[in-house]
């Protein structure tokens, strides 16, 4: 009558509901920041890849370098620059922003970035 879903069927679900809710969660990490920085950045931050347009606009740096988040290996050097840029505009050391790279500390700098004071 009832079928039983296999272990498979519910780790993809909550898969998905975890990626969805974490997605949110830095959506709205990404607008406090530019918040924080100045900068009101409207509904372009919760959409993914597009919430790079306001996090670059807070940072003081050209939208066209998004584009610049599409090329292999250079994407790392303009990510790493506007995280030092975005460090920078919430009045915190630049060289902080090198912590984007390191897993699990690079959540940490996120959220510190949000709700900090």
């Amino acid at each position: 009558f009832f079928k039983q879903k296999t272990a498979y069927e519910i780790y993809q679900c909550d898969w998905s509901s975890d990626v969805c809710s974490s997605d949110l969660f830095f959506c709205f990490c990404f607008k406090r920041i530019c918040e924080k920085s100045g900068h009101e950045p409207g509904v372009l931050i919760w959409i993914p890849i597009l919430n790079h347009i306001p996090l670059l606009t807070a940072a003081k740096l050209p939208v066209w370098m998004i584009v610049l988040v599409f090329i292999p290996f250079v994407n790392l050097g303009v990510l790493i620059y506007l995280w030092i840029k975005l460090c920078e505009a919430r009045g915190k050391p630049g060289a902080l922003g090198i912590l984007i790279l390191v897993p699990l500390v690079n959540l940490g700098l996120i959220c510190w970035l949000a709700f900090a004071d």
